[in-house]
Parts: C-alpha cells; sequence; structure tokens
C-alpha cells in the first residue's frame, strides 16, 4: 500500500478513535477487510473498520443467555448505533454523508472523512464503513 494512502487510512483511525472513545469508554475501533491486508481493488475503495463497545457487548451477551428480549436487545443496539453516527455528524467540518444502518445482521455507519489527506480523491477525503459487534472482522 502506498505511503500517503496508508497515512491516510491512519489520520481517519486516529479521529474515528478519538472521537468514539470519547462518547464509549473502553471501546476499540479496529481496521479490518481489503484495506488492511492491501487486497483492495482500487485505492478509492473504502476503509473497514469494527467498533467494539463494552455495552454492546454486555447486551449481546445478556441476549444469548437469555437475560434480555430480543425487542430490548434491538432497541438498545439501535440507539448505540444513532449515539455513533450523531456523534461524528456533529463533526460537519470532518465528517459528512453520515448514515446509519440499522435494519441488518451487522448494523453499519458509513461516511466520508474529510481531512484525511487521501491522495487518490479529490477533495482528500476518504469513505469509511464501521461496523458494530463483528467478531469475524476483529478476530
Amino acid at each position: 500500500m502506498d505511503q500517503e494512502y496508508q497515512r491516510a487510512v491512519n489520520k481517519l483511525h486516529r479521529r474515528l478513535s478519538n472521537v468514539l472513545y470519547s462518547r464509549f469508554k473502553g471501546a476499540r475501533i479496529s481496521i479490518y477487510g481489503s484495506c488492511l491486508s492491501d487486497l483492495s481493488l482500487g485505492k478509492g475503495s473504502d476503509v473497514d473498520l469494527s467498533l467494539w463497545i463494552p455495552e454492546a457487548d454486555y447486551l449481546k451477551k445478556g441476549f444469548h443467555n437469555g437475560s434480555i428480549g430480543a425487542g430490548e436487545f434491538e432497541k438498545k443496539m439501535k440507539n448505540l448505533v444513532y449515539q455513533a453516527n450523531r456523534k461524528l455528524s456533529n463533526l460537519q467540518s470532518e465528517f459528512r454523508n453520515m448514515v446509519p444502518v440499522v435494519r441488518a445482521r451487522i448494523p453499519v455507519v458509513s461516511g466520508t472523512f474529510l481531512n484525511a489527506g487521501n491522495p487518490y480523491t479529490e477533495d482528500g477525503s476518504i469513505d469509511f464503513d464501521i461496523c458494530f459487534m463483528n467478531d469475524i472482522a476483529v478476530a
């Protein structure tokens, strides 16, 4: 992977980490997919990230052991996705096109980071997808 593009990806990762850690204490965000493995088909492809949040992990465990019902689990997980989306959407000088996708097996927040310094886009921006609680992505 070209060094300038790698710097753009790292800048995105650092900024998302700082913003999301301030909202979700103990959270971890990891890069995965073609961007990490250097197998992307083009430098215009988005960056895939996985967000692990302690509260979501607690909800998932509660759902699996039966202490939290399906409706409550779904409602609280959606709320976490909306919170992350809102946190990023409020930083309009840095992020745009923020879209929460809550009706999916793995919830996602998609968007664009404006200040990445991506050499492959005219404005230096880079697109990203943040998936929530995707155990496969961080394995």
